[in-house]
């Protein structure tokens, strides 16, 4: 597979409009184009890290592999390192066994650490691989790939020793940089099939490697090949030709048109998703806004203050309107009732407490409480107010009304079909 490599988040965005599903943050390309400086070390990890961040922020749908160099020290280092990529949404982070300052496989001045350094840092990051996601399956946690430079520095030998070692500590593939020929690519890959881990191609335009097909590439055996070079090599031919350009006053012919790079850059979908969050914040503050008079009755689609949201609990319902289920606790709207007065008073006169008042539904023979709830401020105080009130539950008083003995305040106190109903007023702060 293809692996184009990106240096900033604009370059994987392209990558992406391509149709490529996975892109590959160089670190020779990621120091020219963030700091213009060459792959000598000089960029730092926090600045790589901030980088595969933007990646992934603006494309999240593109598997991002980070190039993490050594990982910033010592195995303790390599392991935060890890994590850090991890946690900005990187799909695989590759480690090399460079000593420090590193640089670009394909040049001079290589330098490679001890074979023990070299397996501690490795073994360091797939041990933070594995505390990431434990034993999650392996195409959902993040790839390390481990790298080594040893056939520039020192040997092919040494390179085919630790890139085996690599692939016994558990990396999930490897990759030898800067292989001269063809029949070197051809015994890495060898080697390391036995161990079940696929091997990384890097074809580094004008760099040491021959240049092979994908087909070449994979009948050898590779099973991702990375281009580093070529994103950031035709931007800077096609910079430089602007530039020149511009010397004379005249727009570069290459130009593409405003239209199309305000498509890239995804205006068109900004301006629609701020006008779809400003429409639904309107919305919802006419909602909020709208006064209750003007909110229309369930049933029949007028205007009612009275309504009311009352839950029943325990036993089984109250009646055929309460919706109750034999037990579960179920929420019923009550009907507009009318009061028999402005002051919600009734028969008991000027003498009865102000409170508000109460409504209890039990069941005679087992002492269940099928309903308790305060009834609305309008209801009024009398008998035939709060017999109106109560059939919205289903509940029905006797014919005589069920008028309370005014011993214990019950307004109402009554037995029918096995319920028995009281309505009283509450004592302050009984609710």
């Amino acid at each position: 597979h293809p692996l184009p490599c990106c240096h900033d988040a604009l370059s994987a965005k392209l990558i992406h409009n391509a149709g490529f599903e996975a892109t590959f943050l160089s670190g020779f390309t990621t120091s020219a184009a963030k700091i213009a400086q060459p792959d000598c070390g000089l960029i730092t990890p926090s600045e790589m890290l901030d980088q595969a961040r933007a990646v992934t922020e603006a494309v999240p749908e593109l598997a991002l592999l980070v190039d993490a160099d050594t990982g910033g020290g010592n195995a303790m280092n390599v392991q935060r390192t890890v994590r850090g990529y991890a946690r900005a949404g990187a799909a695989a982070v590759m480690l090399e066994d460079q000593a420090w300052p590193k640089s670009c496989g394909h040049v001079r001045n290589k330098e490679v650490v001890p074979r023990a350094e070299s397996v501690a840092r490795i073994k360091a990051a797939v041990d933070a691989r594995d505390g990431l996601h434990g034993a999650a399956a392996a195409e959902d946690r993040l790839v390390v790939i481990g790298r080594t430079d040893a056939k520039q520095a020192e040997s092919f030998e040494e390179a085919m020793w630790r890139v085996a070692a690599f692939a016994d500590l558990g990396v999930d593939m490897v990759f030898v940089d800067a292989l001269e020929t063809r029949e070197e690519m051809e015994q890495v890959c060898r080697a390391v099939r036995s161990y079940g881990v696929p091997v990384l191609a890097n074809m580094l335009e004008g760099g040491k490697s021959p240049i092979l097909s994908l087909q070449e590439l994979e009948q050898i055996g590779f099973k991702l090949c990375a281009y580093p070079l070529s994103l950031l090599g035709v931007s800077i031919a096609a910079m430089t030709k602007a530039l020149e350009s511009l010397k004379s006053g005249s727009i570069p012919e290459e130009m593409p048109p405003f239209d199309e790079l305000k498509s890239v850059l995804g205006f068109e979908q900004y301006f629609e998703e701020v006008e779809s969050r400003e429409r639904y914040a309107e919305g919802f503050v006419a909602d909020r806004e709208r006064p209750e008079e003007e909110e229309e009755d369930d049933d029949d689609g007028e205007e009612n203050d009275n309504e009311v949201e009352v839950e029943v609990i325990g036993g089984p319902g109250v009646g055929a309107d309460t919706g109750g289920d034999g037990g579960a606790a179920t929420a019923i709207v009550l009907a507009e009732v009318v009061g028999s007065g402005e002051d919600g008073g009734g028969g008991g006169g000027s003498s009865m407490k102000k409170g508000p008042l109460k409504l209890r539904v039990t069941n005679v023979a087992t002492g269940d409480k099928d309903l308790e709830v305060t009834l609305p401020p309008g209801v009024g105080r009398d008998v035939a107010d709060i017999a109106t009130f109560i059939s919205g539950f289903g509940v029905q008083l006797k014919e005589d009304g069920g008028a309370g003995s005014g011993e214990d305040d019950f307004i109402v106190d009554s037995v029918n079909e096995g319920k028995r109903i009281q309505v009283w007023i509450a004592d302050e702060g009984e609710f």
